[in-house]
């Protein structure tokens, strides 16, 4: 899985419309939002890995770094479900 197939194949966890951006140095970037979260996400061509910023209300509350993305989607889920708990 090339590294714009492994981003892609993370952000459609949440949107299937999410865009992914490809520079010309081969990093590749998406940013979308879910209802009041937000998620900016970038790998590169060099690291596949993802580096995944999670903001609410455009509020950093978690960075987070995998090339695991079964464990990224579990971090970002259980981080939006506690904040949310939380909050109530």
């Amino acid at each position: 899985m090339t590294s714009h197939d492994r981003l892609t194949k993370f952000a459609k966890h949440y949107r299937n419309n999410a865009r992914i951006i490809r520079s010309v140095r081969g990093t590749n970037l998406t940013a979308f939002d879910i209802g009041d979260f937000h998620i900016e996400a970038s790998n590169s061509d060099d690291n596949p890995s993802i580096f995944c910023d999670l903001y609410y209300n455009y509020t950093l509350i978690k960075s987070i770094h995998s090339g695991d993305l079964q464990e990224l989607h579990i971090t970002i889920d259980d981080t939006i479900t506690t904040f949310k708990e939380d909050a109530a």
